[in-house]
């Protein structure tokens, strides 16, 4: 066997690794964009389970144990700015169940309550932000979901 027997061997095995992963790489696609795949659910899973994101969902609970009901005066910024991580890892879990990326009952049946007690207590900063911000739809996703959950959002 020649050295250019061999060259064209390992050509051809690289090319059948190449096509195997494009093939493999698509049907993940079409997978995701689908909702089929349990791998769906794993960046979500580790968006809402994250270290960041308990602590963000403690101080905003502690936050409305000390200060009670939000106001922009009565909030501190820690307390505000870990409102605003739950409002959008929230959002983040919304958009992924409204666009079908994961059931939508899977999101709701693993953390119901927790987005209800969530929403409740953010629900103030929310609309806060909407009017400083400007923007009526921010964290409509969180919104989305909590009416999912049976919440009736004031606004």
């Amino acid at each position: 066997m020649s050295s250019a027997d061999i060259a064209n061997i390992i050509q051809g095995a690289a090319l059948v690794g190449v096509v195997t992963a494009a093939l493999v790489g698509l049907r993940q696609l079409s997978t995701m964009h689908h909702g089929g795949s349990g791998a769906n659910y794993f960046p979500l899973w580790d968006r809402l389970q994250s270290d960041d994101a308990r602590k963000n969902r403690q101080l905003l609970f502690a936050a409305a144990d000390q200060f009670g009901a939000f106001t922009p005066t009565t909030w501190d910024e820690t307390a505000k700015e870990a409102a605003g991580h739950v409002c959008q890892v929230w959002s983040f879990a919304g958009r992924m169940a409204m666009e079908d990326v994961v059931p939508k009952r899977f999101v709701i049946d693993e953390w119901g309550p927790l987005i209800v007690r969530c929403w409740t207590m953010a629900q103030p900063v929310i609309a806060f932000e909407r009017t400083r911000r400007g923007n009526a739809e921010l964290y409509s996703s969180f919104r989305w979901l909590a009416i999912e959950c049976g919440v009736t959002p004031q606004f």
